[in-house]
Order: structure tokens, then C-alpha cells, then sequence
């Protein structure tokens, strides 16, 4: 809806990562299955480097990924995030 599109485009623009976190956040839990809303959560977490967060958000984008492939892609990000970040 329009409240949807008007958070995601405001969220692109806020300079206050943890306000535009909050704000996707709102959307999410309208719609959890909402990929470009926790594709930019992601994104945004990644940019303040807080990697338990991009992790845990990988974690939602794989649990409702229904394509196998891009499912793969999101577990080898996750994969890879830990190894880099966490030396597993």
C-alpha cells in the first residue's frame, strides 16, 4: 500500500540508520515476507556493521525464500558472514 511504499522510499533517504531500521522494522511486521523491506534492513545493519543483525536478517530472507536458488545464495552470504565475522 501506499504507507508501505512511502516508508521504503523514506527509509533510502534517512541518514539515521537506526530510525530507518525502525521504520522497516513497521513494515516488516505488517508484512513479514516483505524481501525489499528486509533487503534494505539488511543492508542497513550492514552499513553500521552490526553483524548480528545481518546475520539474523539473512536467517528471515532465507525462511521465506520459496526459490531454491536464491535460498542457496542467502545461505552461502550467511555462510560466509560467520566465517568472516566469527572465524567459524
Amino acid at each position: 500500500p501506499q504507507h508501505r511504499h512511502r516508508v521504503l522510499h523514506g527509509a533510502h533517504h534517512l541518514g539515521d540508520h537506526g530510525k530507518a531500521v525502525d521504520s522497516l522494522r513497521e513494515v516488516t511486521k505488517r508484512d513479514p515476507t516483505d524481501v525489499e523491506a528486509l533487503e534494505l534492513m539488511g543492508q542497513f545493519h550492514a552499513a553500521a556493521e552490526r553483524w548480528a543483525d545481518v546475520a539474523s536478517n539473512l536467517e528471515e530472507r532465507i525462511a521465506i525464500e520459496s526459490d531454491a536458488d536464491k535460498r542457496r545464495g542467502l545461505r552461502r552470504q550467511l555462510r560466509e558472514l560467520l566465517r568472516d565475522r566469527h572465524g567459524a
